[in-house]
């Protein structure tokens, strides 16, 4: 005979059974949100992972570019635009830096050529029209969600060859004051997440980096070449006392190669003109600087300071000497 539950009389396999089943069906519900939320997790940690990898990548290019370079900064500086283009899904980037109060060209990626050629001619100055001018008068990051419809945005007709919409102005700071600006942008409307304008923001201090770094070694390399040129005209006045023609030759052709002079003349006074000595000067200007540094300089008479051309000092070939 079977046995029978003592509660409700039923066979107690019959009531095991039911009790298993009843199990099988609660067990998977419970588990499944845990499943989806680990495999939510796991994903989140390897994109972050992934990021983080890709941002020290991102340096180490940067910075092995800054030791191979050493001090040309051009391509250091094309370096930085375009690994933050890659790493930020930029499709157009720039660096303008300072020079004379405005921001003109030094770098790009991606460029049409006809865009590429307005960068390079027009010379940003601080301000809301650009997002290069932008940064610059905030001294902060600033970020355009689309340059065709922004209002405020002046260059619309030349940023429609580029096809740039989004866009991010990064400066590039030292001591306090912009000395140029990263500018980045897309050729759709889709803002910059907070992540990637921090990658920015750090391809923009090693950037200041490679600018201060070129910066003082020109000055050094101008300091060693003034230095070399003095100590080798105190040679030749050493060497040949008495006589001036190559102390004022080696002056000028010193005087020529530090300023990055195309040519140069010394004249001296005499019999109430001044006369050439010791010319420098290219072959391929021989002629014409010859022609123009031949006739001798009379002195300028500025007792007349009318306007008018016939009172403006000449020389005896009829040159107006006036400096303005």
């Amino acid at each position: 005979m079977r046995q029978r539950s003592r509660a409700g009389g039923q066979p107690a396999k019959a009531q095991r059974r039911k009790t298993g089943a009843r199990k099988t069906r609660v067990t998977p519900k419970a588990l499944r949100p845990r499943s989806s939320s680990a495999a939510t997790k796991v994903a989140r940690l390897a994109r972050e992972l992934k990021e983080a990898r890709d941002r020290q990548r991102a340096t180490a290019e940067v910075l092995n570019a800054i030791s191979r370079s050493k001090f040309e900064l051009h391509a250091i500086l094309q370096s930085v635009v375009e690994t933050a283009s890659q790493l930020c899904r930029a499709d157009v980037s720039v660096i303008f830096r300072l020079d004379c109060g405005v921001y003109r060209f030094a770098a790009g990626y991606s460029l049409d050529p006809a865009y590429l050629e307005h960068e390079r001619r027009t010379p940003i100055s601080p301000g809301p029209g650009t997002v290069v001018g932008r940064a610059a008068m905030s001294r902060k990051v600033v970020q355009i969600e689309d340059a065709w419809t922004d209002p405020l945005y002046e260059q619309k007709a030349a940023v429609k060859i580029s096809g740039g919409r989004s866009m991010i102005g990064v400066p590039l700071m030292r001591e306090g004051e912009p000395i140029g600006v990263i500018g980045l942008a897309r050729t759709r409307v889709d803002s910059f997440t907070q992540r990637e304008i921090e990658l920015v923001t750090t391809f923009a201090d090693q950037a200041v980096i490679a600018i201060e770094n070129a910066r003082l070694f020109d000055e050094l390399r101008e300091s060693l070449d003034q230095q070399t040129a003095t100590s080798e005209v105190l040679q030749v006045i050493s060497s040949s006392p008495g006589d001036l023609e190559p102390v004022f030759a080696a002056m000028l052709e010193k005087a020529v190669s530090i300023c990055d002079a195309t040519f140069g003349n010394i004249y001296r006074w005499q019999d109430g003109a001044l006369h050439r000595r010791s010319p420098q000067y290219p072959a391929r200007f021989s002629r014409s600087t010859q022609a123009f540094a031949s006739c001798p300089w009379s002195a300028p008479d500025y007792r007349s300071h009318g306007d008018d051309q016939n009172s403006q000092p000449r020389d005896r070939c009829g040159n107006n000497t006036r400096v303005h």
